[in-house]
């Protein structure tokens, strides 16, 4: 094995060893672990290419309403009551 002088903050030190206490296994293995658990992971491709942003240009948008809908959702619903109650 090849030994790689890794610097870590204070805090991911503490949550680093708190992790390996609760599993039960060396800090070392954890990181080992996480190593190759990204290395197994494929890579997003670095770029957006041209196709692609002209694709997510083309992806309609719609109007969702007012944003404040959730917090005021009794007001906008006694308003449309009111509105067709006079439409009628």
């Amino acid at each position: 094995m090849v030994q790689k002088l890794v610097e870590l903050t204070e805090e991911e030190v503490e949550k680093l060893e708190e992790l390996a206490r609760w599993l039960d296994v060396p800090a070392q293995e954890l990181l080992h672990s996480a190593v190759n658990n990204l290395l197994r992971t494929p890579v997003a491709p670095a770029r957006v290419t041209e196709e692609q942003r002209r694709r997510a240009a083309a992806i309609p948008s719609f109007d969702s309403g007012p944003s404040d809908l959730s917090a005021n959702h009794d007001k906008y619903f006694a308003e449309a009551i009111e509105e067709r109650w006079r439409s009628t």
